[in-house]
């Protein structure tokens, strides 16, 4: 409600009040009112009707009358406390508030309302209204549409023009900016009607707004807040030259506001009226002021004025020369197709994808029938014609299945589609380029290997069959099993995360030791031992090279370490026989330094000690490890991958029984038997996998078990969300179900992690890895070389990435894994209230019908589910009756 009308209503409730005074001492009573009692022809004006103590009542009758308009808007009820002769007891008010607006000059009544209550017919007092003559020039509005005839998808303005006469004497000044009081207009336009499209009004409005509260006006249709209040407009002004009443031409300041439109569905559009009220300067005065000056002044009085609303009538395109391949776009569009797979045999399956592009207009894009264009009829048989479009961003994307029907098919031809161009007036027809194809001779056709009819064994010609699904997969080398267990990858991610924790603790551990003397020293010491036998060549040199050793080992001074000492370093590492061949070297050293040795055994000594030297630091470096555990490790691996094969291999085997049991099935129970063999892949709930999931859900269709087909084709997806096929037969099989609830709607998180629904599950967790390992990488080689640019700034990229991935992933677990999907199985099933109570539902469930599994709970006699399907409806249906995801 704008600020006027809320006053009004406030007013007109006061008033109310003050007439109850006399209808406080009945029970019951009518009371009637209006505000304001005096207004312009045209003007509206808000009338009340309150009912006193009738609070079951209906809604009053309102008689009409000659000069107004009478529109119920809204009605609303209190209870208070009333004290009079009689004491203190509440009161109860129903008041019914309408809209009356004014149409022909004159005093008009306003007959007495009646109601009926219990057989008694209580009436309300009349009212009168006084309609004054609107004939003013002061304030003007002219309302007008740039076109009134529009094609769908045209666009076109809705314009105002609001004329304001000048200021008398002071014609350069905006009449707006000195006008006592608030000006406003109602707007009604910014309701935009159904079928018409505007862009942001907000950004509109930001374009016509004052630099000055005090100057301009406010429009109804926006308000303010509490601390600002609503906003101020004032549009350029432009002066212009008019006649008025009088004859003669006036000056007058002309504000015109343009709302552009744009015509989304075909119908006429009456727009409402406009309607203003401002406050007009239109007399100059001399004043005196109490300094017995004289200075000039305006006064004003307030006017309204009006305007009807424009007329404005949308059309679809024109039939006349619209062509056979126009699917109703209006506007301006391109065109390309792709196809997989471009090498297949007669009868195989092709997806041909159509993307249609454009600015606007896309939901109106229907599919092309491409059974109707002669070049693919003639080479192609077509299913899934006219499927439904999905829009993304600027893009319809259409996904149409065929097969090619001979090998000499060597492309899909160009596709056609028509469009009208709304700027140019004419229709348009593109073509797409054609897709190479290679086709060769099938080998084998089977009525499984394409959508057939039910089996007749005195057929000669197959037929696509209403409703058909695609054949099955008999690709063994997709068998890989596509089970994912998201704890193991989450434990990935995290053990990542301890070993970056472990990693950067042991840098840090090692930069420390770096910076330690005695580690220094400790490091050092063989490259010293080493640098003392080369450079002296001297019996001393040696017994100096082992004490060297010693002393920065042990951290302590390398003078006074005798032969024994070196002896008890060595043998503190395990190795007693080295000890003692070192200490038997520099006995025989200390002997023959003494006894006088030649250079020949100098020499000798000093190659032996450089042996030894050698065993003591390889028996200090690595302590003696050996290769077992390197060893056992690639004998261990090497078991897994053979286990590997060979399960592969099993898998393999009885994926092809089962399939050559479903090419020969020729019932029911004969495909019921193939999907069991299809079933008993997935037994154990260890392996799962996309193709045998979608052959097991084909089997159950062929067998008449809606149920499990469409539980199959659910399970399927999670592992090939792309797959145009999969997502055809289940669309088959979910047209077949009795019941059509609408489809849930889409939450938050499935908005914000919107990948999640069409990645295959076990890919968002590669992906996972993959971001994670990286920002490991990038992270280690941050903890490594921290000076390197851009490398931290990288790995908090990779990170942040992986954080996202990581939260699409545990929404698909939640999804897959933590919440329970079913399916019910039976003809059909009664939801009830409770576990053997009574039914929630006037109707029962069908066969078909998916469900979210709340609880499950065991009675002494079978195990109940509860439910929720079709948005919010819940129940507790048995067990045996649904079949729950995944399938094992």
């Amino acid at each position: 409600m704008t600020p006027r009308a809320i006053v009004s209503v406030v007013a007109l409730v006061v008033g109310l009040v003050f007439s109850a005074s006399r209808a406080v001492a009945q029970d019951r009573a009518v009371l009637t009112g209006v505000e304001p009692a005096r207004a312009f022809v045209g003007e509206t004006v808000q009338y009340a009707v309150a009912l006193v103590n009738c609070p079951d009542s209906a809604q009053p009758v309102v008689g009409s009358g000659d000069g107004f308009e009478l529109t119920f808007a809204h009605k609303s009820q209190q209870t208070r406390s009333v004290i009079d002769e009689r004491g203190r007891r509440d009161e109860h008010r129903m008041t019914f508030v309408y809209r009356l607006k004014l149409t022909r000059e004159g005093t008009h009544t306003i007959p007495a309302p009646t109601v009926d209550i219990d057989g008694d017919t209580l009436r309300g007092p009349p009212r009168t209204v006084v309609a004054e003559k609107n004939e003013q020039d002061w304030l003007i509005l002219e309302a007008s549409a740039s076109s009134t005839e529009v094609v769908r998808q045209d666009t076109f303005e809705l314009r105002l023009d609001i004329f304001v006469r000048d200021v008398p004497e002071q014609g350069d000044t905006d009449p707006l900016t000195v006008q006592n009081g608030d000006a406003e207009l109602d707007l009604p336009w910014l309701a935009v009607p159904e079928g018409l499209g505007a862009g942001d009004l907000q950004a509109w409005a930001r374009g016509h707004l004052s630099a000055s509260r005090r100057r301009g006006f406010r429009i109804a249709q926006f308000k303010g807040t509490f601390f600002d209040g609503a906003p101020t407009f004032l549009p350029k002004a432009e002066r212009v030259r008019r006649k008025g009443l009088d004859g003669r031409e006036h000056g007058y300041h002309r504000y015109r506001l343009t709302l552009p439109l744009k015509a989304l569905r075909a119908g006429t559009y009456r727009l409402p009226s406009v309607t203003m009220r401002a406050m007009v300067a239109n007399r100059a005065v001399v004043r005196e002021s109490r300094f017995g000056r004289r200075q000039g002044g305006l006064e004003g009085r307030k006017y309204v004025a009006f305007a009807d609303g424009p007329v404005v009538t949308v059309r679809d395109a024109p039939t006349e020369g619209r062509p056979a391949t126009y699917t109703g776009g209006v506007g301006a569009f391109t065109i390309r197709a792709t196809a997989a797979p471009t090498t297949l045999k007669v009868g195989d399956p092709l997806t041909v994808t159509i993307l249609v592009e454009g600015d606007a207009g896309l939901e109106d894009v229907g599919a092309l029938a491409l059974a109707d264009q002669p070049e693919i009829a003639s080479r192609f048989k077509v299913y899934e014609d006219r499927p439904t479009g999905e829009v993304s961003g600027r893009t319809k994307r259409f996904v149409h299945s065929m097969r090619p029907l001979a090998a000499d098919v060597d492309a899909v031809p160009p596709i056609e589609f028509s469009y009208f161009d709304g700027a140019e007036k004419v229709y348009k027809t593109l073509r797409t380029d054609p897709i190479p194809l290679e086709v060769r001779e099938a080998e084998k056709l089977d009525l499984t290997e394409v959508v057939v009819n039910e089996p007749d064994a005195g057929r000669t010609e197959l037929t696509e069959r209403a409703g058909g699904i695609f054949a099955n997969r008999t690709d063994v080398d997709g068998l890989g099993n596509e089970r994912v267990r998201p704890m193991r990858w989450f434990g990935a991610v995290g053990g990542m995360a301890a070993l970056y924790a472990a990693l950067a603790f042991a840098l840090g551990w090692v930069r420390r030791r770096n910076a330690d003397p005695a580690a220094v020293r400790r490091r050092g010491a063989f490259a010293a031992a080493r640098a003392r036998l080369a450079d002296e060549a001297s019996l001393d040199a040696i017994h100096a090279a082992f004490a060297e050793v010693t002393a920065r080992v042990r951290d302590v001074p390398a003078e006074g370490l005798t032969a024994r000492d070196v002896g008890a370093f060595t043998r503190a590492m395990g190795d007693e026989a080295l000890a003692s061949e070192i200490e038997t070297l520099l006995g025989a050293c200390e002997a023959a330094q003494f006894g006088g040795a030649s250079a020949g055994d100098v020499g000798r000594l000093r190659s032996q000690a450089s042996e030894l030297l050698d065993r003591l630091e390889r028996r200090y470096r690595d302590g003696g490890r050996s290769a077992l555990g390197v060893g056992a490790t690639a004998v261990l691996i090497a078991a897994l991958l053979a286990g590997a094969a060979s399960a592969q291999g099993d898998r393999a085997r009885a994926f092809l029984d089962a399939q050559r049991a479903y090419e020969q099935a020729t019932s029911p129970d004969d495909y019921a038997a193939a999907a069991s063999r299809f079933r008993a892949l997935l037994a154990g709930g260890a392996y799962e996998n996309g193709a045998v999931l979608y052959n097991l859900g084909n089997a159950y269709y062929r067998a008449g078990e809606l149920g499990l087909a469409i539980a199959a084709y659910r399970q399927a997806e999670r592992h090939r969300p792309g797959d145009p096929e999969l997502a055809a037969n289940l669309r088959e099989a979910l047209s077949r179900r009795v019941d059509k609830f609408p489809p849930p709607g889409k939450s938050l998180a499935d908005h914000v992690l919107f990948w999640t629904r069409s990645v295959p599950y076990r890919t968002q967790f590669v992906w996972l890895i993959v971001a994670a390992g990286v920002a490991f990488g990038l992270g280690v080689v941050r903890l490594v070389r921290p000076g390197w640019p851009g490398v931290g700034w990288g790995a908090v990229g990779a990170l942040v990435l992986a954080v996202v991935l990581g939260a699409g992933g545990a929404l698909a677990y939640y999804r897959n894994d933590v919440q329970v999907h079913g399916v019910v199985v039976a003809a059909e099933a009664e939801p009830r209230k409770a576990p053997n109570g009574a039914a929630a539902f006037d109707q029962p469930i069908h066969e078909g019908t998916e469900f979210v599994v709340t609880e499950s709970r065991a009675t002494s006699r079978t195990r109940w589910l509860r439910i929720r399907f079709a948005g919010d409806r819940e129940g507790w249906i048995p067990a045996d009756r649904a079949v729950t995801l995944p399938l094992q």
